[in-house]
C-alpha cells in the first residue's frame, strides 16, 4: 500500500491524557522544541518554519498545562482563560483529550466547581465511563462561565458562534491565544530561553 495509515483509539486513561512525572515530561518537551527549532533555524533562509513550530508546541503544551506550566497551581485564573477566576461555578464544554485533562484537574483541585460537563458526543463518552451530559442541560444549571475546552481553531470558533446565540457572550470563554503566546507563558512552559537563543 502507498498510504501511511495510523489509528490511535483513545480512552479516558490513554497515555496522552497522563503525565507520569511532571518535571521529566516538561524537560522532554523542552528538548524536543530546542532540537527541532535548531534544525528549522539552519534552513530558515530557504523557508522559516520556526513560528509554526512554536505555535504547534504551545498548542500541544497548553492542553497539558496542568503538568507542564510551571506555577500553574498558583495562578488566580484558569489558564488559558484569564477571565475564569478561582472559585467560579463553570460549565465545562468539551470532553476530548483537553476537556478530560481539564476536568480531572478541576475535580482534583477544586479550583473551579464544575456545575456540568457537556459534549455533543455525550452518548459515546458515557460508554467510556465519563460523567458527560448533553449540551441541552446548560440551561438547567446556574453558572458563572461556560469554558470551551477545545484547542482546534475552526471548531472552537464555530462552537463559540453557536453558544453566543443562546447564552450571554461575556459568559462564554475560549482559550486566549495572546496569553498562550505571551512571554509569560513561554517562560512558564520553559521555552523562553530557547526563543532568546534563536534570535
Amino acid at each position: 500500500m502507498r498510504e501511511c495509515l495510523y489509528h490511535y483509539r483513545q480512552t479516558a486513561f490513554s497515555m496522552v491524557k497522563e503525565i507520569p512525572e511532571q518535571s521529566a515530561e516538561r524537560e522532554r518537551f523542552r528538548t524536543l522544541y530546542r532540537t527541532v527549532n535548531k534544525s528549522f533555524e539552519e534552513s530558515a533562509d530557504i523557508f522559516d518554519l520556526r513560528q509554526q513550530w512554536k505555535a504547534y508546541m504551545l498548542f500541544i503544551m497548553t492542553a497539558r498545562a496542568d503538568g507542564l506550566y510551571r506555577g500553574y497551581e498558583k495562578l488566580d485564573y484558569l489558564f488559558p482563560f484569564p477571565k475564569v477566576k478561582k472559585g467560579m461555578e463553570i460549565i465545562l464544554y468539551g470532553a476530548g483529550t483537553y476537556g478530560q485533562r481539564l476536568y480531572r484537574f478541576l475535580e482534583k483541585t477544586g479550583f473551579c466547581h464544575v456545575a456540568a460537563w457537556v459534549d455533543r458526543n455525550y452518548v459515546q463518552l458515557k460508554t467510556m465511563g465519563l460523567p458527560v451530559e448533553a449540551p441541552a442541560v446548560l440551561s438547567d444549571h446556574p453558572y458563572d462561565a461556560i469554558v470551551v475546552a477545545n484547542t482546534y481553531s475552526r471548531s472552537k470558533r464555530q462552537l463559540y458562534g453557536e453558544l453566543v446565540k443562546q447564552y450571554p457572550e461575556e459568559k462564554v470563554h475560549l482559550l486566549d491565544e495572546k496569553l498562550i503566546f505571551s512571554e509569560e507563558s513561554l517562560r512558564a512552559f520553559g521555552l523562553a530561553d530557547y526563543e532568546k537563543m534563536a534570535v
